[in-house]
């Protein structure tokens, strides 16, 4: 019998509360989670997988459920072998400064690091230093293909994406090739500004050095750590939304040890409870950040009661980095930074975010050709080379050879991104069109929004952008405003 929206519900709640507790730094062991994956695989089994993709042009929520179906089967098929290459993340492996650090502290030190010879040398040995978990990656990658393929019946990866996804990679590919040709001088000019702040030469640069000058430490003095959620909240209320009125949103900034960078936004019931996470690290990214979580949260909090799991649980990405990026898009508007912040932004910051956003972009293209590239044939050889020839010649980084497979997100990841900064683009020209450039302040611009959400993931993000009068996603207006 195929469980029930009720199973499924319950199941994904336990899911996102169990990474929660992780994530935050509130439970350090995996138990929990491991425990979760249990039901995952026996409920997600071989039989009830292939009878829901079976069933799933039944309706677009079926088709969701069997999506989800899918990847939690091939994610149960390789637990093993994520055990072993998380356990090599998380061994302390690197040595520096006469201590080991584990990977991601390696990675989060190099970012922080002033001294350009210093984050070299630790970005290199992190990097090499997780070279052993590779085989783990070969045998993973392998392990996907052929389950894909004899245990799901599908033709190939990309075909199993395209199908569970409803995309078309090598359309969006023909999308994302003149994204990269018309932003490349513009991409260029800010490598050379890149350069010019790490006081290296522009051939010079690896990731770690962009992270670094990106973190903008000169203007930190503007973004008080402690008013952000303020900021968050006098976002929305011209949108005609009271953010503390939301008790279903629960705000949880502190520094925990054990607990992940950044923001994140994690639902754990729906409705009822979603949960922002931060651990302040100052400057503007921890308000981007948060504005970015605050977009997730507000899809999740104005979800209809009465929509079946598929459209509850279920979305389709982009939409959720659309909305995201729509707010956190915000922080480089002038006209938000007057009505919220009251004053002007500084141009070599709104540079400086103009630059993120378009590496960000510009990265999802790669991303997505690169792994066209990766998942088109039987096998990775070569794929060390590829990986490291696209992202120097188009994003101008050296990288690590090493990583051209954990490089690759699980079922094109990036394209959902890329999709996301292309709806999103739309979405806010649509909103400057109709209600200004201070849209945020306009009740109606929220009455919009807030219909959408209500929908979750009935519609895609090609219909949404057919909602607002386009022709679909059309990269046009993201291109326009990178170049």
């Amino acid at each position: 019998m195929l469980p029930d929206d009720s199973v499924l519900a319950r199941l994904m709640s336990d899911r996102m509360f169990e990474s929660y507790m992780y994530n935050s730094g509130r439970r350090a062991a995996t138990s929990g989670i491991s425990a979760v994956w249990d039901r995952v695989a026996a409920i997600f089994d071989l039989e009830t997988t292939q009878a829901l993709l079976a069933a799933r042009h039944e309706s677009r929520a079926a088709s969701h459920v069997a999506a989800e179906a899918a990847r939690c089967y091939l994610w149960s098929a390789v637990r093993e072998m994520d055990d072993q290459i998380r356990a090599c993340r998380s061994s302390a492996s690197t040595l520096w400064n006469f201590c080991y650090m584990t990977y991601y502290e390696a990675v989060h030190c190099a970012a922080h690091e002033p001294h350009s010879g210093k984050r070299h040398l630790l970005y290199w040995r992190a990097s090499e230093a997780l070279d052993r978990a590779n085989g783990y990656y070969r045998q993973r990658h392998q392990v996907i293909h052929d389950r894909c393929g004899c245990d799901l019946g599908f033709d190939g990866y990309i075909a199993m994406v395209e199908d569970l996804e409803d995309v078309n990679l090598r359309a969006l590919a023909r999308q994302a090739e003149p994204i990269l040709k018309a932003t490349r001088d513009a991409h260029t000019n800010a490598l050379a500004r890149f350069a010019a702040a790490a006081g290296l030469h522009r051939d010079d640069l690896i990731p770690p050095d962009v992270w670094f000058v990106l973190r903008g430490e000169q203007f930190n003095d503007l973004f008080p750590s402690e008013g952000g959620v303020t900021v968050g909240a006098r976002t929305l209320a011209g949108l005609g939304i009271d953010l503390e009125g939301q008790t279903d949103i629960v705000f949880e900034i502190d520094t925990r040890d054990g607990k992940a960078g950044g923001a994140s936004c994690t639902p754990i019931r729906l409705p009822g409870d979603i949960r922002i996470s931060r651990s302040p690290r100052g400057g503007w990214q921890d308000y981007a950040s948060l504005l970015h979580g605050i977009g997730h949260a507000e899809m999740f909090a104005h979800l209809s009661p009465s929509l079946p799991f598929g459209y509850k649980w279920l979305w389709d990405r982009a939409m959720l980095v659309a909305f995201a990026l729509l707010f956190r898009g915000l922080l480089a508007s002038n006209a938000w930074n007057r009505v919220v912040l009251d004053r002007d932004p500084p141009e070599e910051l709104r540079q400086l975010m103009l630059d993120s956003r378009r590496l960000s972009v510009r990265s999802g293209c790669v991303g997505l050709l690169y792994q066209l590239d990766l998942h088109a044939g039987s096998g990775v050889a070569g794929m060390d080379h590829s990986y490291h020839s696209i992202y120097r010649s188009e994003l101008g980084l050296a990288v690590h050879r090493g990583a051209y497979l954990r490089a690759a997100r699980d079922f094109f990841f990036d394209t959902d991104n890329l999709r996301g900064w292309i709806l999103e683009a739309q979405i806010r020209q649509y909103l400057e069109r109709e209600h200004g450039e201070a849209w945020f302040t306009k009740r109606e611009a929220g009455d919009l929004l807030k219909g959408i959400w209500s929908h979750g993931s009935e519609h895609t993000a090609d219909e949404i952008a057919r909602q607002i009068g386009y022709a679909g996603l059309d990269p046009a207006f993201l291109i326009e405003e990178l170049k």
